[in-house]
């Protein structure tokens, strides 16, 4: 159920990137049309999307203790 929202969330965004979370076309006008709850979730897999990054990023440096703490810290943040 969150994945399709996420996906739902995302084809929206999808042809003008970030950007597009503050404008969106009508025929006439530009006009915000995304809801306070699509924000949040757009910035929480923002936010998840850094952590994965940063996990992959200390475990090539070869600081698998760093990616596992964070790792942990994640999972005890959704516990």
């Amino acid at each position: 159920m969150l994945f399709k929202k996420i996906e739902i969330l995302m084809n929206k965004l999808s042809h003008g990137g970030m950007e597009q979370i503050n404008r969106c076309f009508t025929e006439t006008e530009m006009v915000t049309n995304f809801s306070e709850k699509d924000k949040c979730l757009l910035v929480i897999v923002s936010l998840l999307l850094i952590r994965v990054s940063t996990t992959c990023a200390l475990n090539a440096a070869s600081k698998e203790d760093e990616a596992k703490a964070l790792i942990n810290e994640v999972l005890s943040e959704n516990s």
